[in-house]
């Protein structure tokens, strides 16, 4: 069974070395998927990045060059 792990940008940045910058233009592309967590009303509050998707993204990224 796959257990469900959203993080931090400092957090994705320490384990796979993608900074914020990037991470938004990979989200904005599709490759890798993010969830916005925020009270109610409000205009601020925290965007966690889905870790899954980020090591799917590396996976696909393999197969394609080692193709």
């Amino acid at each position: 069974m796959q257990q469900i792990e959203y993080r931090r940008f400092d957090d994705l940045q320490r384990r796979f070395g993608i900074r914020r910058s990037t991470a938004y233009e990979l989200i904005g592309a599709g490759k890798i998927k993010s969830v916005a967590v925020r009270k109610k009303g409000a205009r601020t509050g925290i965007r966690l990045i889905d870790f899954h998707s980020v090591r799917e993204f590396f996976r696909e990224d393999d197969k394609a060059t080692f193709r």
